[in-house]
């Protein structure tokens, strides 16, 4: 039952978030070599699917990952990512508790479920993908 509930979530969390997965295939002869390094880099979601929300991640070695999901603050230290084959390990995220339209508070929690799901990302030019395997999950902008 958990399996069954677990891939009825990430079905739906792809198709109500991740446009982006369907419009396009990404990059994916470049999944598994060697990428940028995303230390000291901001990114920031390319569509927000007409919510309010303006999400964004950014990496440091001193803090991990931080951003906004939309609405709140959120954060992780539990932070992985090798540029030497692009592995992208995020979890543990944390988040501010404030309270948003309720559009924009389930862009929120599945925007935080993408990160958290990704395992691998490819950086071409200023557009970062995130993927599980070899499902685009998310494209987002270099933000300066």
């Amino acid at each position: 039952m958990k399996k069954l509930f677990g891939a009825a979530a990430l079905s739906i969390l792809f198709s109500i978030t991740s446009c982006s997965a369907i419009k396009s295939i990404g990059n994916l002869s470049d999944l598994g070599k060697p990428q940028s390094s995303l230390s000291n880099t901001k990114w920031e979601v390319i569509d927000n699917a007409n919510t309010n929300a303006k999400p964004y991640i950014s990496f440091t070695p001193e803090e991990g990952m931080s951003g906004n999901a939309g609405c709140n603050k959120i954060f992780s230290q539990n932070v992985v990512i090798r540029s030497s084959n692009g592995d992208f390990d995020v979890k543990d995220i944390a988040s501010t508790k404030m309270m948003c339209p309720s559009m924009d508070m389930n862009y929120e929690r599945n925007f935080i479920e993408m990160i958290e799901s990704a395992d691998k990302y490819v950086i071409k030019k200023n557009t970062l993908e995130l993927y599980k395997g070899n499902i685009l999950l998310i494209k987002m902008q270099k933000s300066y």
